[in-house]
């Protein structure tokens, strides 16, 4: 099996390097084809497998097996539908192949579905790769994985190719977390082909979801050995060393694999404390950081130190974050909200300046338009908040005005902030009319501001309107003429915003 798989992985090199002559000069038969696109699958290299379906369709245009796998090609880019529409325009056929596609694309119950898989194996005697690849597809959207598992040792003698049913079942069996199935597969799959690092990787992965912890990282290991640059291995290995506090190990990860942001992040979790008071650590963290923010993309557990390290310094950084994850942007869940709930989560763990560095990357990048009141109400909430928790006691209280004039109702906490900033600054006075005016509104609770679209992604930061009326009520007997001066303004906190 060694040999097949250093053949498949010789003939995709084969037909990545005749890509780049011209198409005449370039011939592979059809059953070649066929192989190239169901081994680039199995190895995630869409770009051969669209290459080889290309040339197929020019060199091949009737070939039928070449047909099909353009099925697959739909079915896995755009779905069922557009499966759906292409089967119907080339009329139906009587191969396994699209047999098993037109299953996929049809809604089954978990009895149809496993009756359907339970006959397909036991009328076939050798199931070609890219079939069963679609039947373990099938058997996990229909629930029926387990039972692929429980009848292994019969389904593995009816495929042409085993590593392929059980790379194919252990790592559906990771996506579904059905995490035992996935190490009982893995193991009879390392047994069978020991040298093949990212099948060493993924049981690591299983073991450790099962926390399985020794196993998880010995077979990280023996990953690493064969392929020292697996990153999936590195981040389960970082992850137990860092988890069982072993810094010697993660130094030595560390100086052998310098660029890993798993290692970084390890790493960095590990020794942020210690940094945080020695300067010679945190330079050397945040250099650290500054290479990995790049490569992961990650902005709570890697880019996040590197703000709580040096708020001010990183402005580079979170413009380049800013053109990946932020609004536009081409990460998964790129927008605008996740950097408002990353800002969120720096200030509900008191980091205001990272929290600012944040908030004035969106300013920077992000442009509001003038008649578009909602948003900048949606900010603006969160702005004031990070200008109160810096001492910027004028710009929140011109930020809460701003929003005064957008949602003339302010949210409790929000009118609580702007008397807490006018009291630092010793507008005693100006404070004394805002809650005067605050108590004298109508307190129906049905006529309470509801919560602004900014306040609500930190609900532990809102405030009721009775704690306000309590507080306003003694401050306003403290501020009286006669008493104020026994109050000390530099030490009002009522929100434990400073201590």
């Amino acid at each position: 099996m060694e040999d097949y798989d250093a053949r498949n992985k010789a003939l995709l090199e084969q037909f990545a390097e005749a890509l780049h002559n011209p198409t005449s000069a370039t011939h592979f038969d059809e059953d070649e084809l066929i192989e190239i696109f169901d081994v680039a699958g199995d190895y995630g290299y869409d770009y051969l497998r669209m290459e080889a379906l290309f040339m197929g369709a020019r060199l091949y245009p009737d070939s039928q097996e070449l047909a099909e796998r353009r099925a697959v090609m739909y079915a896995d880019t755009f779905g069922d539908e557009a499966l759906s529409q292409y089967t119907a325009d080339i009329g139906e056929n009587a191969t396994l192949l699209s047999e098993i596609l037109e299953l996929r694309a049809k809604e089954s119950s978990q009895k149809e579905a496993l009756a359907d898989i339970s006959r397909i194996f036991r009328e076939n005697t050798s199931i070609g790769d890219e079939e069963t690849i679609q039947l373990v597809g099938y058997a996990a959207e229909t629930d029926n994985l387990k039972w692929l598992g429980d009848n292994l040792d019969r389904i593995v003698k009816k495929v042409s190719y085993a590593p392929a049913l059980l790379y194919e079942l252990g790592a559906s069996a990771i996506e579904y977390g059905l995490d035992r199935l996935a190490i009982k597969t893995l193991e009879r799959l390392v047994d069978e082909m020991p040298y093949d690092a990212a099948y060493w990787s993924l049981l690591a992965s299983s073991y450790l979801n099962l926390d399985m912890e020794k196993e998880a990282l010995d077979a990280a290991e023996m990953s690493l050995a064969i392929t020292p640059s697996n990153q999936n291995a590195a981040k389960t290995k970082a992850h137990i060393l860092a988890k069982n506090n072993d810094i010697q190990g993660i130094d030595r990860m560390l100086k052998d694999t310098p660029d890993n942001p798993d290692v970084i992040r390890a790493y960095v979790t590990m020794r942020l404390n210690d940094a945080l008071e020695d300067n010679d650590l945190r330079n050397k963290l945040v250099a650290l950081l500054r290479r990995a923010v790049p490569q992961s993309f990650d902005l709570t557990s890697v880019a996040s130190p590197l703000l709580i390290l040096d708020p001010h310094g990183n402005d580079d950084i979170l413009d380049t974050l800013w053109q990946i994850t932020g609004e536009n942007g081409t990460y998964p869940d790129a927008g605008i909200q996740t950097w408002l709930d990353w800002t969120t989560d720096m200030l509900n763990r008191g980091c205001p300046e990272a929290a600012d560095a944040i908030f004035r990357t969106i300013s920077r990048n992000f442009t509001i338009d003038a008649d578009d009141s909602d948003t900048e109400a949606a900010l603006l909430p969160l702005f004031a908040e990070i200008h109160l928790r810096l001492r910027h006691f004028d710009k929140t209280i011109r930020t809460i005005d701003r929003l005064d004039e957008i949602y003339p109702l302010l949210t409790p906490r929000l009118h609580a902030m702007r008397v807490i900033a006018r009291v630092r600054l010793g507008q005693f006075d100006r404070a004394v009319t805002d809650m005067e005016n605050f108590l004298a509104a109508d307190k129906n609770p049905a006529q309470a501001p509801v919560n602004l679209p900014g306040e609500t992604g930190y609900l532990d930061l809102v405030i009721s309107m009775q704690w306000v009326i309590s507080l306003y009520m003694g401050l306003m007997d403290e501020l009286k003429p006669s008493q104020r001066k026994h109050f000390d303004p530099d030490s009002f906190d009522p929100l434990f915003l400073w201590m």
